[in-house]
């Protein structure tokens, strides 16, 4: 399927290998192929047209092994994995810039994925990832309304409406233990509050589908993740915005459905500019602070 993207001014796709500088106005052809290669700088002064074939069914979109930098462009990109990617060893390298585009992202992947950090300052983006907020993970708390045990308990935390008091028997007492009971001499695997027995071959199976599971966040930095400006439109089946390390949103306009998180960090989250519209979510905003 081809793609083709027309790039002002500058587009620095930042890749291992060697350098190559295109002409002003030129087109530059590359597919997606077995024995192709994607080891390739590109940077052009002026306009740069890029016809790209690419493999929707298993390829990455745009891919930077060292770091991948845009200033602006039109980019349409239906991929079978990440939309956007830059992946490296060194935690110097694996960034993503943005400064600018118009992009429109179908990925099964993520829509934008950082090894180390990610920076927008920029653009237009719209990005379905992973068929959208449909196809989210089943939270506990979406199995059992209200945080409760088989709806035992209604939404925060309280009786259902439904609820009679008066048809516990009168010597019911909730905080009442047998009088020969034994907090000592509990069975390894009794349940209050203790994990119970995983066999080995279960726990197999969940560490296998871990490895196995596919990101499919918008935009995903392993490290820091700043957004300062851009307009984004994202359907996403993880977390829309999600860092490994600090999220710092100063700035955009964001209208977000996820079947996760809207904003999520693993480090501090900080909110001090923009507007964001979430229509469907797990947690809005989730961080150390």
């Amino acid at each position: 399927m081809r793609r083709s993207y027309l790039i002002p001014l500058l587009l620095a796709a930042l890749l291992c290998g060697c350098t190559q500088e295109a002409a002003a106005n030129s087109t530059v052809s590359h597919s997606d192929t077995a024995t192709s290669s994607a080891n390739t700088d590109i940077f052009s002064a002026r306009d740069l047209e890029i016809g790209y074939d690419a493999d929707t069914a298993a390829s990455h979109g745009l891919v930077g092994k060292d770091a991948v930098a845009i200033a602006g462009g039109t980019f349409r990109l239906e991929t079978g994995k990440d939309g956007v990617q830059s992946d490296h060893e060194n935690t110097d390298k694996g960034w993503i810039y943005l400064a600018g585009g118009d992009f429109t992202v179908v990925s099964d992947g993520d829509g934008f994925s950082a090894s180390s950090t990610l920076t927008v300052v920029g653009g237009s983006y719209t990005l379905t990832t992973g068929g959208g907020r449909e196809n989210g993970k089943t939270h506990a708390d979406d199995a059992f309304p209200g945080g409760g045990r088989g709806g035992m308990i209604g939404p925060g935390g309280q009786p259902p409406e439904d609820f009679d008091p008066d048809s516990l028997p009168e010597d019911f007492d909730p905080e009442a233990l047998p009088e020969d009971f034994d907090r000592d001499n509990r069975p390894e695997d009794f349940g209050g509050g203790q994990t119970l027995p995983q066999s080995e071959e279960s726990a197999q199976t969940e560490e296998a589908a871990a490895e196995e599971s596919v990101s499919t966040k918008g935009f995903n930095a392993g490290a820091d993740l700043t957004i300062s400006g851009g307009s984004f439109q994202l359907d996403c089946a993880d977390d829309c915005f999600h860092a490994g390390g600090s999220l710092v949103w100063e700035g955009g306009d964001a209208v977000l459905a996820t079947g996760d998180d809207a904003f999520h960090a693993d480090g501090d989250l900080t909110v001090s500019g923009g507007t964001a519209e979430i229509s469907n979510c797990y947690e809005g905003l989730e961080g150390n602070t």
